[in-house]
């Protein structure tokens, strides 16, 4: 993350490698990512700690749009389709960090609308289905790195 970077309070957020680049997750630190209703009474479900219906008509986004498998499925933030994956971690990180404060409605100032256009969109099922684990590894290789060279200093 870009120094000065502020994680906004009682927020989880966790940046993993897929395959095709990285996501970045983020909720509310608590939330239950099983819980779980019908596709007509998704907005109930609560992300950070707005109701859902409040986080899509922020992030321009349907019901249908982030929960695929059909009306009578079980609507879950696991199998949310929200996070998208970026080329780098730190766009990863500044993309999930822009979505948080548009879907709260808590963003500063003018913000420009996310552009979903082209960025595939995973959820937590497809995250360790798509997780690229020599890059992970490789990963925290390199952030052991920094740290232990920030903390020689």
């Amino acid at each position: 993350m870009k120094r000065g970077t502020v994680v906004p309070d009682k927020m989880f957020i966790h940046t993993t490698c897929v395959k095709e680049g990285f996501v970045t997750i983020f909720l509310g630190s608590d939330e239950d990512m099983k819980k779980g209703t019908k596709m007509e009474d998704v907005g109930q479900l609560i992300f950070c700690g707005v109701k859902m219906d409040g986080v899509l008509s922020n992030l321009k986004l349907q019901g249908s749009d982030v929960w695929k498998e059909g009306a009578n499925s079980k609507c879950t933030l696991w199998n949310a389709k929200l996070y998208p994956c970026l080329p780098s971690p730190e766009e990863s990180v500044q993309f999930a960090l822009k979505m948080h404060g548009i879907s709260t409605g808590r963003s500063q100032g003018h913000v420009e609308p996310l552009n979903w256009n082209g960025l595939t969109r995973y959820d937590m099922a497809g995250i360790i289905e798509d997780k690229n684990l020599q890059k992970i590894m490789a990963r925290r290789r390199e952030l052991n790195k920094k740290i232990m060279d920030a903390l020689k200093k």
